[in-house]
């Protein structure tokens, strides 16, 4: 199985994806979806968290190999840089809105 329908089968054995073409929902930037991925529920099922941090870790190495520093936004993008940072050794940091550092 390849990793793509690994995830997607992970996500929808918890649940985490939701279809709503009748009602779209909104994201934050304001775009409307009919499809919406609550990835704070994979951080609850460890199998899943354990395929998805290798999905990333793997798609990371590939992509950017030269990467020093992997940022997350709030909420669960947080636990997953500071995760797969450890799991492929470089820094997880957490981006906050309206910071002005």
């Amino acid at each position: 199985m390849q990793i793509k329908e690994l995830i997607a089968k992970d996500l929808l054995s918890i649940k985490a994806v939701f279809f709503r073409p009748e009602e779209p929902f909104t994201w934050a930037s304001g775009i409307k979806s009919p499809v919406y991925c609550d990835n704070r529920l994979t951080l609850t099922a460890p199998v899943v968290r354990t395929d998805v941090e290798n999905a990333l870790a793997e798609t990371i190495k590939a992509e950017y190999p030269g990467a020093e520093v992997l940022m997350g936004t709030s909420t669960a993008g947080i636990a997953h840089a500071a995760i797969n940072g450890a799991q492929i050794n470089i820094h997880g940091l957490d981006i906050r809105q309206g910071c002005s550092c």
